[in-house]
């Protein structure tokens, strides 16, 4: 099945990312806009009812490229075409597809997480849950 731009509900489409690689609290400017990865998007049932897919979370979750949400530090304007420029990269190394897997159970991956305490707190005391 083909997926039309935007029906995952995304603001930004991007070609040549790889996000899962893309560690958090990236910082990367599109136009004049700066954003920061914040954390990895999840699959939902609710969101599986409306694709009508039987599977959907466990496909998703197999798949791993889970795409990213991410914060305005700066607003500006973003216009198709514009590269995408990735600014330093922060030193705990942990990336958009170790806390996918983490948020999804991996608990090995949480542990690495939770020490590095990059999420924001609501995200981190999720994951300190599930390895309590």
């Amino acid at each position: 099945m083909n997926y039309a731009n935007g029906m995952f509900g995304e603001n930004l489409t991007t070609v040549g990312v790889n996000w899962s690689e893309v560690l958090i609290n990236q910082r990367f400017s599109v136009g004049t806009a700066v954003l920061e990865v914040s954390v990895p998007r999840q699959p939902c049932r609710t969101f599986a009812m409306w694709l009508e897919r039987r599977g959907w979370v466990k496909t998703f979750t197999a798949h791993g490229d889970c795409g990213a949400y991410a914060r305005v530090i700066a607003p500006g304007i973003i216009e198709p075409k514009h590269d995408i420029v990735f600014h330093d990269r922060p030193e705990h190394g942990i990336t958009m597809g170790m806390v996918f897997a983490a948020k999804m159970g991996n608990k090995n991956i949480a542990q690495d997480v939770v020490t590095a305490h990059c999420l924001p707190e609501h995200h981190h005391q999720q994951l300190v849950k599930l390895i309590s």
